[in-house]
């Protein structure tokens, strides 16, 4: 497994005061000079991460709107607001299980919506807890047969939730600081790959300079609503 980076009770204390100023997790990065994950973990173990719903209320009020003028199709909604189709469906039953009569939303019959295997709450929890587990696989993991440009909302998601919280989980996710160096034999053995991988051709089995990110994928348990 990769070493993590433990450092000083002094330099935890400072992290934690940065985070009291209400300091985003990526300004504190760049102030310790340590990687985000390092600071989420710091918060996260004092009490200080809570759940986030990055829809704002303007935009949960705007949805609801929109979709009681009854003129627009989904992904309008979803274009206008920046909200999912699949948060606006989930915002629809809310307020219709909350007494709030809403009218069908209107489907466009030649769209195509996205895969929407993963509600996006599920996949910024995915994200949160496989740090430097890398984009592209991250997206391999989740989606294996489907075509890169079919998630590219999930970029787009990401950069919603960056604007709304601070938290770049694109960064977060290609974090160097839980990779590990290790021989073309070890990568091999590890991976299970019969080639390394493209760039690193290396004579020396023994050499350890091919980097290896984090094997193991943290899946959360997902209930149907």
């Amino acid at each position: 497994m990769p070493r993590r980076i433990v450092h000083s009770q002094e330099f935890d204390n400072e992290i934690l005061n940065q985070i009291k100023e209400n300091k985003t997790i990526p300004e504190i990065a760049e102030i310790m000079g340590c990687s985000k994950s390092y600071v989420k973990s710091i918060r996260k173990a004092n009490g200080f991460a809570k759940k986030r719903n990055i829809l704002g209320t303007d935009n949960y009020n705007d949805v609801i709107d929109l979709i009681r003028e009854n003129k627009y199709y989904l992904h309008e909604i979803s274009k206008i607001t920046g909200v999912s189709n699949q948060r606006i469906k989930e915002i629809r039953t809310k307020e219709i299980r909350g007494g709030n009569t809403l009218p069908e939303l209107l489907i466009a019959e030649n769209f195509v919506p996205r895969n929407t295997k993963y509600s996006d709450e599920d996949v910024i929890t995915l994200a949160e807890l496989n740090p430097g587990y890398g984009y592209t696989r991250f997206l391999k993991k989740l989606y294996p047969r489907r075509q890169r440009s079919e998630t590219t909302w999930i970029f787009d998601l990401f950069q919603e939730f960056k604007e709304f919280s601070g938290i770049d989980l694109y960064e977060f996710l290609n974090d160097d600081s839980n990779v590990e160096f290790v021989s073309l034999k070890q990568y091999k053995e590890i991976t299970g790959y019969k080639y390394a991988p493209q760039g690193y051709i290396l004579s020396n089995l023994n050499v350890k300079k091919i980097p290896l990110r984090p094997q193991f994928f943290y899946w959360k348990i997902i209930n149907d609503a």
